[in-house]
């Protein structure tokens, strides 16, 4: 299995840009990877002979029968891939050398992120502005709310969190697809940004964001509505778990701990005799069902056994 899946669809590319882009990523610093090429285009055979062209065991060509556009191209690429990370890049644009390795052993080394990405630089013109981006998961989660904070094309993922929590692209919100996803995963995987430039992304015309301008804007706003609601929900549980602390230190004062642990079995653990007891009071039943919180995460629905370590320290709970 190859430890990263580089994942590309392209739609009717110039000859020159897709060369760039493919050289780009045959020419990485790491090797250990598989290129998936998907032709969105069945009647574009002017770029399958450019991609062939390149005699590469790594190169995986695909072509659809019908054009699905990009959303769906995206799905049926991180369906087909089978490396560990995967690794977006668009056909027009180019990684620098050092891209996939720096990103490979950012994830390596931090096993709580599932999306890392970088800043860029523009191509065109004399222009060649860099754009960057919040570092932290925290300000990358805060800067959500106003826009898309990751580069999608500088991005790799987790494959293991796309599939846990059943995450794809979704073709309503495209061409703010990637936005989309990104909004999904918050509270689900950590983020971050590395603070150097790993994309020359190329700003033309012919770019989507460009030909599909109203369209992003309209689907921008939905998502940042997904993103508010996301954020009130965690509000509403931080406001009635800061209501429970008094409760909390009356347990641990009661000696609570030592009373749960006579009554833990095989079939139940500490912290689910615990859960059990909050549980029965009326006024909190979304924080029943709280994530870790205290880490700057979103409600996501887990169960007891996933609360906050902070709070099990609290509790002196020996598990």
């Amino acid at each position: 299995m190859p430890k990263v899946s580089v994942l590309t669809p392209l739609y009717n590319p110039p000859e020159i840009y897709l060369r760039e882009m493919i050289e780009s990523i045959l020419n990485q610093t790491l090797s250990d990877f598989e290129f998936i090429i998907l032709n969105d285009c069945p009647d574009d055979i002017r770029s399958e002979k450019i991609i062939l062209s390149y005699d590469d065991r790594r190169i995986v060509y695909l072509k659809n029968d019908i054009n699905l556009g990009i959303a769906e191209s995206r799905n049926k690429l991180i369906d087909w891939a089978q490396g560990e990370y995967l690794a977006v890049v668009d056909h027009d644009d180019v990684s620098l050398p050092t891209r996939l390795q720096k990103e490979a052993d950012f994830l390596d080394a931090h096993p709580k992120c599932g999306v890392v990405s970088s800043w860029y630089q523009k191509m065109y013109g004399k222009r060649n502005l860099i754009r960057k981006r919040p570092q932290s998961n925290g300000e990358i989660v805060d800067a959500m709310e106003e826009g898309c904070a990751v580069i999608h094309p500088a991005a790799m993922f987790r494959k293991s969190v796309l599939d846990k929590f059943q995450l794809r692209y979704e073709k309503e919100f495209s061409p703010a697809e990637d936005y989309a996803l990104f909004a999904r995963l918050i509270g689900k995987t950590e983020f971050y940004n590395l603070q150097e430039v790993l994309l020359l992304y190329r700003n033309f015309s012919g770019n989507t964001s460009h030909q599909k301008r109203q369209q992003m804007l309209e689907n921008d706003v939905k998502i940042k509505a997904i993103i508010e609601k996301k954020r009130l929900r965690k509000t509403e549980v931080m406001r009635q778990i800061h209501a429970l602390n008094s409760d909390l230190k009356l347990l641990v004062r009661k000696r609570q701990k030592e009373f749960l642990c006579k009554r833990k079995d095989k079939d139940d653990t500490v912290i689910n005799l615990f859960g059990k007891q909050i549980s029965a009071q009326s006024n909190i039943s979304l924080v029943a069902r709280c994530g870790d919180v205290f880490n700057r995460q979103f409600f996501t629905g887990h169960i007891m056994e996933n609360w906050s370590e902070k709070w099990k320290k609290m509790l002196s709970f020996r598990l």
